[in-house]
């Protein structure tokens, strides 16, 4: 990325903060498909945070999170959620007429799946479980979505259609996923307060504890199974029981029975959401990387027990759907390269692999390594963080 870039967008934020005196620009950097994003320090030496949309989509996904901040900001202050939130200081728009908003630093770095244990688990548990107990009303005030654990059911049968319809899942998948959608019992549960995306990049420690959460606008009343989905997905093995417990110690009211086999479920079917993404917008690299995911995640689960397996199964016919096409043939004509941030999918069967406990990726022997937990968005990002920050001096880095 350009110096000139995170310069300008600097330039930027000071009609955000009219008294906004920039000292330095300099890292933590970031630049997406959606988001850029730079540190800079003030004459203060105080640090701070420029961030812009690049996209119509973006712009959106600012624009509903700015009240939603205001409406945390107080229970971060009181103490009922254990982390910070961005402490919104001013708004502008870039010279592309897209959102830009200044804040405080937030403090700690992007979570490391792979170091997710003890204390660091033990607080995700815990700050997990204080957005679920938060009061309806927190969304409902603000009119955001609100679904009920029928709605969701259904909303997932007929996605799993659609992805039926693509004739690319195996088969074995499809009648694994067929059983969890129809096992009533696995959908019996009380939707709460969800924050809707919490993956690694949205959740910043410190030390050993849960310092931040960004990225609100997906905040909504929902099924809590998905926001363990990450985590249950990609934590190493050693750190999920401690997570389970911490959180379900710190929840008002107990989690359903079920919510761990949910919580699998609704990982597994992120890859048929990628999938889907590759097929409506005919990228034929998005489908030939859901292709190599799907077909890995078919082997690691193979021998694996149903998930939540408790009632009688209603045919759907859609195993009948696919159809194994030869190997390195493609339904679509090739499309514009897209990239995905994965994670593995971890199977429900009892002993993983050393590499099915990896944040990134996934090998068998004489396979090529394959990530298994994609985001939609497919954005690839540079970034860097040092301390202190220099003045005027870029230090951009790649991270996810």
């Amino acid at each position: 990325m350009p110096d000139h870039t995170f310069l300008t967008l600097a330039a930027a934020a000071t009609s955000a903060l009219p008294d906004f005196d920039v000292a330095a620009v300099g890292p933590p950097q970031s630049a997406t498909d959606e988001w850029l994003s730079t540190a800079v320090l003030d004459r203060k030496k105080k640090r701070f945070t420029v961030r812009a949309a690049r996209t119509e989509t973006a712009a959106l996904k600012a624009s509903a999170e700015a009240p939603i901040l205001g409406r945390l900001l107080p229970l971060v202050h009181e103490g009922t959620l254990p982390f910070q939130v961005a402490q919104l200081l001013g708004s502008s728009h870039t010279e592309e007429g897209l959102p830009l908003v200044v804040y405080p630093e937030l403090p700690g770095t992007p979570l490391d799946v792979a170091e997710c244990a003890g204390e660091v688990a033990r607080s995700l548990g815990m700050g997990i479980a204080a957005i679920h107990n938060l009061a309806p009303t927190v969304v409902t005030d603000l009119d955001l979505p609100v679904e009920d654990a029928a709605t969701i059911r259904e909303r997932w049968l007929a996605e799993m259609d659609e992805v039926a319809r693509t004739s690319r899942v195996p088969s074995s998948l499809l009648n694994r996923w067929e059983q969890a959608l129809e096992d009533v019992a696995l959908w019996q549960f009380a939707c709460c307060v969800i924050h809707g995306d919490l993956t690694g990049e949205n959740l910043t420690i410190d030390g050993d504890r849960l310092a931040a959460v960004t990225n609100w606008s997906g905040l909504r009343i929902g099924d809590p199974a998905e926001d363990l989905s990450w985590l249950l997905a990609t934590a190493p093995e050693e750190s999920l029981d401690t997570l389970h417990e911490a959180y379900a110690f710190a929840r008002t009211n107990a989690p359903d029975t079920h919510i761990i086999d949910r919580a699998l479920l609704l990982s597994e079917l992120a890859l048929a959401r990628w999938l889907l993404h590759g097929v409506r917008t005919e990228n034929a690299a998005v489908i030939a990387d859901a292709d190599d995911m799907l077909t890995t995640l078919a082997r690691q689960v193979g021998d694996d027990r149903p998930l939540g397996r408790t009632s009688p199964v209603i045919e759907t016919g859609w195993e009948e759907t696919y159809d194994e096409a030869p190997d390195g043939e493609q339904a679509l004509a090739d499309g514009d390269a897209a990239s995905g941030s994965h994670g593995e999918v971890r199977s429900s069967g009892s002993e993983p692999s050393d590499a099915e406990v990896s944040q990134t990726q996934a090998s068998d022997a004489g396979q090529s390594e394959t990530e298994l937990y994609p985001h939609a968005d497919g954005d690839d990002s540079e970034a860097a963080k040092d301390d202190p920050v220099d003045e005027v001096d870029l230090y951009p880095r790649e991270t996810r």
